[in-house]
């Protein structure tokens, strides 16, 4: 048989009683696979010998080598390109003569990525504090933390404490001493939001005229507490310009 007298040409007729056990012929011979070459050559450099003159015959014959554990031909190998977002493409190069890889540059791909994914951004809620609410207010203090572990039953030391911080944060982002009604129903609204158990008529309740002609003034925890802060305030400032004017009058004499 043919197949014979090239495994001879080929140096490796010691295997040729394999072929003969396999059945393998004429015919079969041109239709050896990878599995099959690796059971007829149980050592590799064997094996290896066989496949590079066994390409080489079947290119010579006409017919198309195998690549081993792929099961392509060498004339239909792929060329996988990677894409921007780390997909490959394969490429077939059975018509290209020439065929050169592009590979992106790993800066461009890192564009595309974060085009593709854009950073979630956080949003800032609107807060009449000087946080994003009144939760992370209170994380700022220690009497604000022990109200925040209360939060579903408050007692009234806690409410006049929760007041305090309330009315001392509103002072230190107004301008001047007065504070809205619009910022007291502002500031009452994240109170019952934040505690489930208050009532709203407890933290504040505005200025309103009755239709029978009796006027309702403000009132409430956070009014009462305005009020107390907003008098020591005047009295302090009454103090100092109190201060000054007698530093000032020891300098002329």
């Amino acid at each position: 048989m043919q197949c014979l007298n090239l495994l001879e040409q080929w140096g490796l007729s010691k295997f040729a009683q394999n072929f003969i056990d396999e059945g393998i012929t004429d015919d079969s011979f041109s239709l050896l696979d990878d599995k099959t070459i690796q059971e007829l050559f149980d050592k590799a450099g064997p094996r290896l010998i066989f496949k590079q003159k066994y390409n080489g015959y079947l290119s010579s014959e006409g017919h198309h080598g195998t690549t081993e554990g792929t099961g392509q031909s060498h004339d239909q190998q792929s060329i996988y390109i990677p894409g921007p977002s780390g997909c490959s493409t394969p490429v077939d190069t059975s018509s290209a003569s020439d065929f050169y890889v592009f590979e992106p540059d790993k800066e461009l791909l890192k564009i595309l990525d974060e085009t593709d994914n854009p950073p979630v951004k956080k949003i800032r809620r609107s807060s009449v504090f000087s946080t994003d609410g009144l939760e992370e207010l209170l994380t700022k203090s220690t009497d604000g933390r022990v109200i925040l572990m209360n939060r579903h039953k408050l007692n009234n030391d806690m409410r006049q404490k929760l007041s305090k911080l309330i009315i001392n944060d509103l002072f230190s982002r107004e301008e001047c001493t007065e504070i809205k009604r619009d910022t007291f129903m502002k500031a009452a609204d994240e109170i019952i939001n934040l505690f489930p158990g208050e009532q709203r008529e407890t933290s504040y309740i505005p200025y309103c005229s009755a239709k029978t002609g009796l006027r309702m003034p403000a009132r409430g925890k956070l009014w009462s507490k305005y009020v107390n802060i907003k008098a020591a305030l005047r009295i302090a400032n009454q103090s100092l310009l109190s201060r000054e004017i007698i530093m000032t009058r020891r300098t002329v004499q």
